[in-house]
């Protein structure tokens, strides 16, 4: 259905800094290089946000996030 509440199963996480598309590219073939542009990855959405630096917003279902979410906090300051 069109425009459902996704709310209850997808998950969002930012992630900003020049360490962040190297963290990433681990998972993702391909990274969006401009602002406001998205690639996908299975079912995990990557979507560049704009600002001085790099910035991204990685949205998709717990059951993939949670990897990402574990290796991102090896490499990164989680920041809540």
């Amino acid at each position: 259905m069109f425009g459902a509440d996704a709310s209850d199963d997808l998950i969002s996480i930012g992630l900003s800094g020049e360490c962040a598309p190297a963290a990433l590219s681990a998972r993702f073939d391909s990274l969006p290089e401009r602002d406001n542009d998205m690639t996908r990855d299975g079912e995990l959405a990557a979507l560049r946000i704009s600002g001085p630096a790099p910035r991204f917003q990685i949205i998709g279902p717990a059951s993939a996030m949670e990897p990402i979410w574990d290796s991102l906090c090896e490499r990164a300051l989680v920041v809540p």
